[in-house]
């Protein structure tokens, strides 16, 4: 009797970049052995943003403070590999987002919500 096995690989491992407009992001990228669906992913997305609503802001600034503001967009999913600017038009305004292509996934949050643990 054979049974199925999905490994999981590091691709680039975790790296920290910066956009011009100074958002903070840390990537874990990712490599499955199979494509990844992006319907099965949507899912596993919208699951994992009920369960962390505290993710699910959007950074705000006025002349006396940066805050969170809740966010009921979807958390964005991207097929794409290219690095992405969290807390834009492009993230639905998120602090986080998912980025995929074929095997590869990454995973992209504002450095200053989590750290590599929380991630």
């Amino acid at each position: 009797m054979s049974k199925e096995i999905n490994f999981v690989t590091p691709g680039d491992a975790m790296m920290l970049y910066a956009t011009l407009i100074g958002s903070y992001t840390v990537r874990l990228r990712l490599r499955l052995d199979s494509p990844i669906d992006k319907d099965v992913m949507r899912k596993a997305i919208d699951k994992t943003s009920a369960r962390y609503p505290y993710l699910c802001v959007t950074l705000r600034k006025n002349d006396y403070e940066i805050y969170y503001e809740h966010n009921d967009k979807p958390v964005a999913l991207i097929n794409s590999l290219d690095k992405i600017t969290l807390n834009s038009p492009e993230t639905n305004d998120h602090i986080w987002a998912i980025c995929y292509e074929d095997c590869d996934l990454c995973l992209d949050f504002y450095h200053g919500r989590t750290d590599g643990t929380g991630i």
